[in-house]
């Protein structure tokens, strides 16, 4: 799926994410901050669920930014997140 956070008044960041490509700890991670099994928080993301929406935008942000705490992750407006699905998914 492609992720793409368009911040107002900001160049649009884009992101590929496979769910089969996360690892464990990262999973358990997102798992933890979501309160939902891996496979629901999966399903969440494809159907643009708030709180799924932010973790993983936690997740992803993390990678340019380790350090990046929860808390910290940006509150955006629904619209300026967007996650297209492949034809498979």
């Amino acid at each position: 799926m492609r992720v793409t956070y368009t911040p107002e008044g900001q160049e649009p960041q884009s992101w590929t994410f496979d769910p089969k490509r996360v690892r464990q700890a990262e999973a358990e991670m997102m798992e933890k901050r979501s309160g939902l099994r891996w496979d629901d928080f999966v399903v969440e993301t494809k159907a643009q669920r708030a709180s799924a929406l932010r973790v993983l935008l936690w997740h992803l942000t993390r990678r340019q930014h380790p350090a990046l705490r929860f808390e910290d992750t940006p509150d955006f407006y629904m619209g300026e997140m967007a996650v297209t699905l492949d034809l498979g998914e």
